[in-house]
């Protein structure tokens, strides 16, 4: 594995990333998600070692848990991952909005097919379809089940990367040349 004192620093910075999203109290549910949506699109690229459609959608059905790959929509699409991308990674993300911009209509993303949830609002187990007034076939985000899953992809992710020298090294190689955000504290320990 290159670098290897590099990568587990990397790893903890990481979950320490992903612990304070966990922890975070209050009415912050939208500011969690959107974290959370640009923390999966920064394990994508240094997964793939580029960034694109193709790379974070293959991410999700690679590395998520089978349901988000096995998730059907009322109309009968098995299309979450691509609708993560146009939804999480390219509405939210991008332009703050669970609407893709036209671009991503005529890619395959659908307006509100991902709504978002806390387990305290009670509407509904994660990956539970849901539709109600202007949300007609939607995939339930619950955020802390989601949490949880990203959380779980990150270990699995940096686990496989122990044994797995090539994705180590795109591991490390993205992280160099796009190094995530850090505190000052941390810039010279990375």
């Amino acid at each position: 594995m290159p670098k290897r004192l590099r990568q587990p620093v990397l790893y903890q910075y990481m979950r320490g990333a992903l612990r304070e999203l966990v922890t975070l109290e209050g009415g912050l549910i939208a500011w969690r998600f959107l974290c959370a949506a640009s923390f999966l699109d920064y394990l994508s690229c240094m997964t793939s070692g580029k960034g694109g459609a193709n790379a974070y959608k293959s991410f999700i059905t690679t590395w998520f848990p089978a349901k988000y790959g096995a998730f059907t929509y009322r109309n009968g699409k098995k299309d979450l991952p691509i609708q993560m991308y146009h939804v999480l990674r390219c509405g939210l993300v991008h332009s703050f909005s669970l609407v893709p911009d036209s671009r991503g209509v005529v890619a395959g993303g659908r307006k509100r097919s991902i709504v978002f949830a806390t387990r305290g609002d009670r509407l509904g187990v994660h990956l539970a379809g849901y539709s109600k007034g202007s949300v007609v076939d939607a995939a339930l985000f619950v955020l802390e089940d989601f949490l949880e899953d990203v959380w779980a992809v990150n270990n699995k992710l940096f686990k496989q990367a122990e044994t797995d020298r090539a994705l180590a090294a795109r591991i490390m190689k993205w992280s160099r040349n796009h190094p995530p955000i850090l505190h000052l504290s941390l810039a010279g320990k990375y």
